[in-house]
């Protein structure tokens, strides 16, 4: 049973819950935002990236202007020796701008403060700046507001990755064949014809594969949910070598999984997916209070906060004390947009027409 009460003070022994033993609990229970680390992913990284570009100058976002040209087709072989000229390839442009945004504000006073322990008021290092001078600097930042702010993380996380998963619905292209969707079964949820339940339908995994890697993508694909795929690979982890010879252990190893408790509702069902393959969807994102904008303006303080559990996240943060009633208001948030490759990067005849990378997928388990 919870008591809610305003007298936490010290003489009553009384102690904060991110004091007691359990000092990390609260903030290392986070929603299992798999979408979010997909995209973040080592793997999905490239060298020159949407994230770089939308905010190449520091504080400065920019409209981004992307070109590509189609391939030819095996429609424009010719089959004997000629002299006359090819075509030029016209140039197809699509411009990107990031204009999702997502922010907590948390209010913290210090009267609250200063009936809780000597801890609370403690100071510690949080986040980046720059002083007057133009020197890089670090946020100081009292425990009990460092504790507010530790404890919200999930909630923003949450909210951007459930916008993520939104846009998501709209930037996937075909199958390579034309196909907009496909369904695997991957999961036995019944006992039947002497195989047991719970237990993994190697065809589907392996036609997946198949289909996924027809266009000829480098990498494995990433793949993203919480149902029927998610018990598979679950099963998938103790599995050993088969009668038949089949190392099940190691088949997962053919696509990277992330579980996402939040893809059913936003895909519309536990067994829809989110498929991938690597650098085809980029999380685009910028800092406003970097470079000479992560300086205090007026009594304002800015500058940004990295993300506890995603490596190379950052957020924006502002610290506002209101003087006179002695208290501070904080506001965290992110600039951030979902980035999908063209659906028209290969011309009509191309065997890869509609395809970019980006797919429609079920996983579904056998009831009988």
């Amino acid at each position: 049973m919870s008591i809610t009460q305003n007298n936490g003070v010290c003489p009553a022994l009384l102690i904060s819950y991110n004091e007691a033993v359990t000092k990390q609990q609260q903030q290392s229970i986070v929603t299992r935002t798999g979408f979010m680390g997909a995209l973040l992913d080592e793997g999905n990284r490239v060298p020159i990236t949407l994230v770089q570009t939308v905010g190449a100058e520091m504080g400065h976002p920019k409209t981004v202007r992307i070109k590509f040209k189609q391939r030819q087709t095996d429609a424009d072989v010719r089959t004997s020796k000629s002299c006359d000229a090819g075509t030029q390839k016209p140039y197809f442009e699509q411009d990107f701008v990031v204009n999702g945004y997502s922010e907590i504000a948390i209010q913290v006073a210090e009267s609250t403060i200063r009936t809780l322990c000597d801890t609370a008021s403690a100071i510690r290092q949080a986040g980046e700046r720059r002083d007057m001078n133009g020197q890089a600097a670090r946020f100081q930042l009292m425990e009990e507001i460092w504790y507010e702010i530790g404890i919200d993380f999930d909630a923003l996380r949450s909210a951007i990755n459930k916008e993520l998963l939104t846009s998501y619905l709209t930037q996937f292209g075909t199958w390579v064949g034309g196909d907009a969707t496909k369904t695997f079964e991957v999961y036995r949820n019944a006992n039947t014809s002497g195989l047991n339940k719970g237990s993994v339908i190697l065809d589907g995994y392996t036609r997946f594969i198949q289909e996924a890697t027809l266009a000829g993508y480098n990498g494995v694909p990433y793949v993203v949910g919480n149902g029927s795929i998610f018990l598979a690979n679950e099963a998938l982890k103790s599995g050993g070598d088969s009668a038949m010879g089949t190392n099940f252990s190691a088949v997962n190893a053919y696509m990277k999984f992330n579980q996402d408790v939040l893809a059913a509702d936003i895909l519309g069902g536990a067994d829809e997916a989110i498929v991938f393959m690597p650098t085809t969807l980029q999380m685009a994102r910028y800092n406003e209070y970097v470079g000479e904008f992560a300086r205090p303006i007026g009594k304002m303080e800015r500058g940004t906060i990295a993300d506890p559990v995603i490596p190379g996240l950052r957020y924006d943060l502002r610290v506002l004390p209101n003087e006179c009633e002695e208290l501070y208001d904080i506001f965290i948030g992110l600039h951030y947009q979902l980035y999908g490759a063209p659906t028209d990067l290969y011309a009509t005849g191309d065997r890869l027409e509609g395809v970019n990378g980006v797919y429609s997928c079920q996983f579904t388990s056998v009831n009988s």
